[in-house]
């Protein structure tokens, strides 16, 4: 890595840009004077994207909309930091003095979470038909390959009501891919998600993305009943040896 051409490359899109032992500095050169330098401590020879770096000096610059200066005291980014959709970097962190939050920092996994399924299949029989069974996981789960859909109606009644919406026996259900779901096993499932996966508070609906609640009709989204892109992942596990048989039974869901 020729470190002097690429701090020029950075300065050419408007980036101050250094790095000391490893750890890389950035701000815009626009920002203003209290704007503090962003830190990212990253590997010897690990690719700096300047589009995560410029998405880091963005968050560093951001004001509260009241105040004439910035509210930050101190921005940082994790080893692993790399260009949000949301346009802030993945791993950005940052401290203020308590007067401001960014939302777009918050990210799409607000509500990500970790669950746990319970088969009674075999090792054995599993790994006899792995190949298969990860391809068709990776459909689902991944990509999306089930075509989950659901009325634009009941998608705004989940973003204020929850689960419940979908799990009500509410006649709205019918005619989207909901009903071919087992309602019994949603119920089931649905006592361990956080706050029955509602928004809470007052005027909750304005919150939601406005493409997927502002119309009529039936609403595709990508992600729905997926765990989601990028990083995301499942994992198999056989349990070898029970320790505590009373939490392997809650967790297990009662299995």
């Amino acid at each position: 890595m020729n470190l002097p051409r690429l701090i020029k490359a950075f300065a050419k899109e408007g980036l101050a840009v250094r790095n000391e032992g490893g750890l890389w500095f950035v701000r815009a050169l626009n920002a203003p004077a209290d704007t503090p330098e962003a830190k990212v401590l990253l590997p010897e020879g690990f690719p700096v994207e300047g589009k995560a770096l410029a998405q880091l000096a963005k968050l560093a610059a951001t004001k509260h909309p009241l105040q004439a200066v910035t509210a930050k005291r101190r921005v940082y980014a994790s080893p692993d930091f790399h260009p949000g959709d949301g346009g802030v970097a993945i791993g950005s962190t940052f401290e203020t003095d308590g007067s401001m939050l960014v939302p777009a920092s918050v990210g799409d996994d607000i509500n990500c979470g970790v669950r746990l399924h319970v088969t009674d299949l075999a090792l054995d029989k599993f790994l006899s038909k792995k190949d298969e069974f990860v391809e068709l996981l990776k459909g689902d789960f991944l990509g999306g390959t089930r075509d989950v859909y659901m009325t634009a109606k009941l998608m705004r009644d989940v973003f204020v009501e929850g689960i419940s919406a979908v799990t009500g026996g509410s006649s709205q259900t019918m005619g989207t891919s909901l009903e071919r779901s087992n309602l019994f096993d949603l119920i089931h499932d649905s006592v361990r998600v956080y706050e029955n996966g509602r928004t809470l508070g007052v005027g909750a609906i304005e919150h939601a993305p406005e493409d997927m609640v502002n119309f009529d009709g039936v609403q595709r989204d990508p992600y729905l009943a997926t765990i989601g892109s990028s990083n995301h992942f499942a994992e198999f596990q056989v349990v070898s040896e029970v320790f505590d048989s009373k939490n392997a039974y809650h967790w297990s869901g009662g299995r």
